[in-house]
């Protein structure tokens, strides 16, 4: 009992002095707070405070002008509040997955075109096919060579007279009668085709020059025509057309139909492409017959047309064998 009195004596003591020893700690805490932050404050430059109320200054007379402003003509002040930004609801896009692109098969190159096209593009060369035969002779004249089967030809039909010399080497072009693709040869007065479905004789034809011609000149068909009325004249018909005179004689003499072909037009005079004189001609499938009565009694009173020189210059352009046709074309007596 006794022991217990004098623990309580001494607490009592010890807290007596302890809670002023707090006070005074505490008032000498907040003193020391106060002189470091009076030193803070002290060593700002004079600088600072003059912004500060220079800035203070420019703020206030800035919201006096805003609230003061007269309203412009569109009644609104040139310095309006500051907008305010409500909380929209943000629509929802919704992203479309882009269209899957579908990818062509690669091309089938072990087939072969069943068809030839009916029509080639200027300059797309045709394929050409190797006529058959060893012998060759180059003509200095045009500096052509023809080779072949395409030379027998020329020299068992009627050679110069008929065929005119080479004025191309072979190539390859699309029928215009069957659109299909041939290996030819152009001569002043024909042009020949290599025909490897056929037997010979017919392996070797010639193109329709004279029909080409004809439906380019006279589509409507030519002014002025007149059947020849001589006794033996000829009429056939598979075309309707007549054939008489010497011009008769001369078809007969010179390969009938398989060289000059079936008369499609009856006689008429017509003026020449090379020298513009008028002349009776007419008209077959492969030629064009030209009666010269200057060469009267000769084998050269019936001439023909240089027509591959004609459809040559047509296809690809220029006269480059205008002067050499042209002397060609006029054999002596």
């Amino acid at each position: 009992m006794h022991s217990t009195s004098q623990g309580k004596m001494r607490r009592h003591a010890m807290l007596r002095w302890l809670i002023p020893w707090l006070r005074s700690n505490m008032v000498l805490a907040l003193v020391m707070l106060g002189i470091s932050t009076w030193a803070g404050a002290s060593a700002l430059p004079a600088s600072t405070d003059t912004q500060r109320q220079v800035l203070s200054s420019d703020y206030n007379q800035a919201s006096t002008s805003a609230r003061t402003a007269t309203p412009t003509a569109t009644g609104t002040a040139p310095h309006g509040p500051p907008p305010v930004f409500s909380p929209t609801r943000t629509a929802t896009r919704t992203r479309t997955p882009p269209p899957i692109a579908t990818r062509k098969p690669p091309p089938d190159y072990s087939r072969t075109p069943t068809s030839i096209p009916t029509a080639t593009r200027t300059g797309t060369p045709v394929p050409t096919v190797l006529v058959p035969g060893l012998n060759k002779r180059l003509f200095p004249e045009t500096g052509k060579t023809v080779a072949g089967l395409f030379l027998d030809y020329w020299d068992q039909n009627g050679d110069l007279a008929q065929q005119g010399y080479p004025i191309s080497e072979v190539l390859g072009e699309i029928s215009p009668l069957n659109k299909k693709p041939y290996t030819m040869q152009y001569f002043e007065r024909a042009v020949f085709e290599y025909h490897p479905e056929n037997n010979s004789p017919y392996n070797v034809l010639l193109s329709q020059l004279g029909t080409f011609r004809y439906k380019q000149k006279y589509p409507n068909g030519a002014p002025n025509q007149k059947p020849n009325s001589s006794p033996e004249t000829v009429l056939f018909p598979k075309t309707g057309k007549h054939l008489g005179g010497k011009f008769l004689g001369y078809w007969q003499k010179n390969g009938d139909v398989a060289q000059q072909g079936y008369p499609i037009s009856e006689e008429f005079p017509e003026k020449s492409d090379l020298n513009g004189k008028i002349y009776t001609v007419q008209y077959f499938e492969r030629a064009v017959f030209e009666m010269h009565p200057e060469n009267a009694g000769t084998k050269y009173e019936v001439l023909l047309s240089q027509l591959g020189t004609f459809r040559y210059r047509d296809k690809y352009g220029g006269d480059k064998f205008s002067s050499l046709c042209i002397k060609s074309s006029l054999p002596s007596p």
